[in-house]
């Protein structure tokens, strides 16, 4: 690491236009101040860089360090990543989520907590592929669903009818109330739905042809 300059020397370079020691410097000061101004980020009455860092009147002219302390001040931008802990917290990025197969019904599911198969709390997402949409049905608890992506079609009663189906669009929240009759899917684009509840998460068909309707 290059030495630092006294004043005497920084002026001597500068009138003599020999800036190739102050440019090193400036380089190797600047990543040892950054790393001190870190380090007291966390009490910002002391983060004067003219009184705790008199070396930087040398090695940093005035603009370079007032850019670099309110780059360090502003916001974690400069600060380095942490390692989460995973006794704190478990994440998935999007490419990570465990999709399952395309079913007969052209919806894809990834089980994200619990086993709906099981008793107890389950969340999983729920993707309906463009013009496919499930049978009259019920289940035997209330499941809770926000639309994540798309746009989410809803029919109630035991009679299909797609063409007259309401839509909710991503961001809606929809309670399905357990016994419920209804069905749901997708139209013109895909839909992403996350749905949670307590299992066992079974389906029951209670399709009626539209001829026997009351």
């Amino acid at each position: 690491m290059p030495k630092l300059l006294s004043e005497a020397e920084i002026a001597a370079c500068r009138r003599d236009g020999d800036v190739a020691p102050l440019r090193a410097v400036d380089a190797a000061q600047a990543g040892r101040w950054l790393r001190d101004i870190r380090r007291l980020r966390r009490d910002p009455n002391r983060a004067k860089p003219d009184l705790l860092f008199p070396w930087t009147h040398a090695m940093i002219a005035r603009p370079l360090r007032t850019a670099l302390l309110f780059a360090c001040l502003a916001g974690p931008a400069l600060a380095e990543q942490q390692v989460l802990d995973p006794r704190a917290i478990a994440f998935k990025l999007p490419d990570q989520i465990p999709w399952g197969p395309v079913t007969a019904n052209g919806n894809q599911q990834a089980v994200l907590v619990g086993d709906p198969a099981k008793p107890g709390f389950y969340a999983v997402m729920v993707k309906w592929l463009p013009g496919h949409m499930s049978r009259p049905h019920f289940h035997a608890h209330d499941r809770f669903i926000t639309v994540l992506s798309g746009t989410w079609w809803m029919g109630s009663g035991p009679v299909f009818s797609p063409e007259t189906t309401v839509p909710v669009p991503a961001g809606g929240f929809v309670t399905h109330y357990g016994r419920g009759i209804h069905y749901d899917g997708a139209k013109e684009e895909p839909a992403v739905l996350l749905i949670m509840g307590e299992g066992p998460g079974t389906s029951t068909p209670a399709d009626r042809p539209a001829a026997q309707k009351e």
